[in-house]
């Protein structure tokens, strides 16, 4: 089950659905992911890229409906992708302790800007910010004339970072039958790279 949009959590997701994964994408509804309205009929090829091989519902998680349906596809799944800032998925009703108690096997990833704890937690985190934070962006630009790459490195690497430990979390399952939660971010993950 995905509950991400943008780039962090989809490329992770459709890294795993590339394998064979079964991925359900929750989408806002009227809205979809926001990459869908980047080109023509609500499917752009960005969209596109981030998003191929799975299925996708419209799910409203600030209702009372929506997350019963998201608890149970989280109830059924093998992993639970989310890359809100921290404490959304708990102010929804479905943070990892509340999936865990209904699925204990779950492997629950979370992404964010700065990761879950510390004094950037709660701020919003970006391609940009992820390789300028990490140092990455001195090393991939000409300081006499400073610009971000042309394609979203630091949110690439974070979803490559995030498919990682979300199959070593699988494996780790297989072997011990307890699930548990991945985290990473744009930050560690470009500080890792």
């Amino acid at each position: 089950v995905e509950t991400a949009s943008y780039v962090t959590g989809p490329f992770a997701s459709q890294l795993l659905a590339d394998m064979g994964a079964d991925v359900i994408k929750i989408e806002e509804p009227r809205r979809g992911d926001p990459f869908r309205g980047w080109g023509d009929r609500n499917y752009s090829a960005t969209f596109c890229s981030l998003n191929r091989n799975k299925r996708s519902v419209t799910l409203d998680l600030r209702t009372e409906e929506g997350r019963e349906i998201a608890l149970k596809l989280a109830a059924n799944a093998d992993v639970l992708i989310e890359n809100f800032r921290p404490g959304v998925m708990d102010k929804r009703g479905l943070g990892y302790e509340t999936i865990k108690a209904l699925n204990p096997k779950i492997v629950y990833c979370s992404i964010s800007g700065f990761g879950q704890n510390g004094p950037y937690r709660d701020m919003p985190g970006y391609d940009t910010i992820g390789q300028a934070r990490s140092g990455l962006l001195s090393l991939l630009t000409d300081p006499g004339k400073p610009q971000g790459m042309g394609i979203s490195f630091s949110d690439h690497l974070t979803g490559m970072y995030a498919c990682y430990g979300i199959l070593t979390a699988l494996v780790n399952r297989s072997m011990t039958g307890e699930g548990q939660r991945v985290e990473t971010s744009l930050l560690r993950a470009s500080v890792s790279f």
